[in-house]
């Protein structure tokens, strides 16, 4: 039997789609798509295969194709959690910690969902972005314990507000200085 336009057709899509890579696409669908490539693989094969079964194989292959889709791109997400896992959280108030470890589990519970299409991505991204501002929200307990101190006044370091009172008193002497002069010599 001599190959026709069939037969071409098939094994272009054949070629397609065995080239793919299936990691790039969510479960749900794939058992179809390599039932239906290897169907066509085999009637590939066999050179007495009907012409019928060719064009009903290339068909049901094409449909399989069709119905796989990408998964969602985690790359950022799977980026910030890495980011998020190092972070030594003792150093950080008990309330932002708190904000944050929620963000992280919803994170890495949306990271590990493997059946979120490309359809899904702003749900991936809300979820990186969420993270990426609960890192940013981490409150350091340094902040909080220089914050209190700074209030209190050390020996040598003026206060917020004491250096004017000690600048006016300056003034007012040097002019005070400046107008005994001008009245003595007058």
């Amino acid at each position: 039997r001599s190959r026709g336009l069939g037969d071409v057709y098939t094994i272009q899509l054949y070629n397609q789609a065995s080239s793919l890579d299936r990691n790039n696409y969510v479960p749900a669908g794939q058992e179809e798509f390599l039932a239906a490539l290897g169907v066509a693989e085999r009637l590939l094969a066999d050179g007495d295969a009907m012409q019928a079964e060719v064009d009903e194989s290339a068909n049901r292959l094409l449909d399989a194709m069709l119905a796989i889709r990408f998964k969602a791109d985690k790359t950022l997400l799977s980026q910030l959690l890495t980011q998020a896992a190092a972070l030594d959280l003792s150093l950080y108030t008990a309330e932002s910690v708190q904000s944050f470890a929620f963000a992280q589990q919803e994170a890495a519970r949306i990271a590990a969902d493997q059946s979120l299409t490309d359809k899904e991505q702003p749900v991936v991204d809300a979820a990186a972005d969420a993270l990426r501002q609960a890192i940013a929200g981490l409150i350091s307990r340094d902040v909080l314990t220089q914050g209190d101190s700074a209030g209190s006044g050390h020996a040598g370091t003026p206060r917020t507000g004491e250096a004017l009172p000690a600048a006016a008193a300056v003034i007012f002497l040097l002019a005070g200085i400046f107008l005994q002069k001008a009245k003595r010599r007058s």
